[in-house]
C-alpha cells in the first residue's frame, strides 16, 4: 500500500519542461493527491502523520494538516497559497517571435513585465520577466537599464542652466 502511494505522488508532482525538455521537481501537489490524503484521513483514519510518511513526506506533515484544514474550512480541496493549477509553458515559436518583435517596435521602452502581459494575452501561455529577457536574448535584442525620460530631464536642465550662465 505504502509503495503503491509513494508511486502516485511521484506520478502528480513532477512537471515536464517542454522548452528544454526537463524534469523539474516542484511540489505542486494535484487535486488527485489532496483527495487522497483527504481520503486517507477521513475514510481509512490515518494520522497526519502516517500520510505523510506514506507519501514519502511529500507532501510533509505541516503540508497535509493544511490540507485537511483547507477541506474541513471549504468542503473541497482547494490548492494552497499561490498554487493555481499546472502552468501552460510557453512555446517559443515563430508566431511568439513576431508578435515580440512587433510589440517591441511598437513601444521600445516597455518593461518586461509590460511585454510578458501583453504576451499572456495575445498568446493564451503565461509569460514571465524571465522568459521575455531569453526570449529577446535569442531574437539578438540588447536590453539597457537605460532611463532615456529622466535622461532627457536631465539633458533638458543642464541646457537651461547653460543658457543661464
Amino acid at each position: 500500500m505504502i509503495f503503491y502511494i509513494r508511486e502516485y505522488v511521484r506520478m502528480h508532482t513532477q512537471f515536464v519542461d517542454l522548452t528544454r525538455g526537463e524534469v523539474l521537481n516542484r511540489y505542486y501537489y494535484s487535486k488527485q493527491v489532496r483527495e487522497r490524503v483527504c481520503h486517507l484521513y477521513f475514510d481509512e483514519n490515518y494520522t497526519q502523520a502516517q500520510i505523510a510518511e506514506a507519501f514519502g513526506h511529500r507532501p510533509c506533515e505541516r503540508t497535509v494538516h493544511a490540507i485537511i484544514q483547507s477541506y474541513v474550512a471549504n468542503g473541497d480541496v482547494l490548492p494552497l497559497r499561490g498554487q493555481t493549477g499546472t502552468r501552460k509553458p510557453c512555446k517559443f515559436d515563430e508566431i511568439a517571435a513576431q508578435t515580440l518583435v512587433e510589440l517591441v517596435q511598437a513601444d521600445d521602452q516597455a518593461l518586461l513585465s509590460d511585454l510578458a502581459t501583453a504576451m499572456t494575452n495575445l498568446l493564451g501561455t503565461l509569460w514571465s520577466g524571465p522568459d521575455i529577457s531569453r526570449a529577446l536574448s535569442e531574437l539578438g535584442y540588447v536590453r539597457k537599464k537605460v532611463l532615456t525620460r529622466a535622461f532627457e530631464a536631465r539633458e533638458s536642465a543642464q541646457l537651461a542652466y547653460r543658457e543661464l550662465v
